[in-house]
């Protein structure tokens, strides 16, 4: 019905501007999480502490055609390794005194028609730019201190390769002490602007 009325006012007045959600991430309630198998047998959990991003949908109900940007500080890395946090700042990994950013910027927000979201758009690692699509979940709103909040849960995975993270160290039965592929955990808190 709410939705009814909106197309009856545009078409009434077709320079009516329909109210939009702006959002920023809070850090403080969000987590940037990554997993990469290790030595063939576990896997390495790490995330990222320093993020921001931003979510301009055309309302709060849903995340349809969303425009999402979000840049993460790769110095923030933190494996809970120290030694190995710093192998990857260095150039085998991100190159984090070249490359400190990495970058996301949405192309598409869809609907599935399990009310799941596919999230396409271009991720930028080092000096690459390629296409991802990350699968999402959007948790709605609720309203604390006066303030909307939104929550988001997004996931994906990348092969390191292509984003020149580029080393290949082996074990003696010739597998790869750290794995190709990289999978991606989003738990994203947002606020209103």
């Amino acid at each position: 019905m709410k939705k009814i009325l909106m197309v009856i006012l545009l078409l009434q007045n077709p320079y009516l501007v329909l109210p939009q959600a702006n959002w920023s991430v809070d850090k403080g309630h969000s987590s940037v999480q990554f997993e990469v198998n290790h030595l063939v047998i576990s896997t390495v959990v790490g995330n990222f502490t320093v993020f921001k991003g931003e979510v301009n949908c055309k309302n709060d109900e849903d995340l349809i055609d969303a425009d999402i940007w979000a840049e993460i500080d790769v110095n923030s890395i933190d494996t809970r390794n120290l030694s190995r946090d710093e192998h990857l700042r260095k150039d085998d990994f991100f190159n984090a005194q070249k490359f400190p950013k990495i970058l996301f910027k949405s192309k598409s927000v869809k609907k599935q028609p399990d009310n799941t979201y596919l999230v396409e758009g271009e991720l930028t690692i080092r000096d690459v730019t390629k296409p991802i699509k990350l699968e999402a979940s959007y948790g709605g709103t609720v309203t604390l201190d006066g303030k909307k909040r939104a929550g988001i849960m997004a996931s994906g995975s990348l092969n390191r390769f292509d984003y020149n993270l580029k080393w290949d160290d082996t074990l003696d039965n010739g597998s790869m002490v750290v794995g190709e592929k990289v999978n991606i955990k989003l738990n994203i808190q947002l606020v209103g602007k």
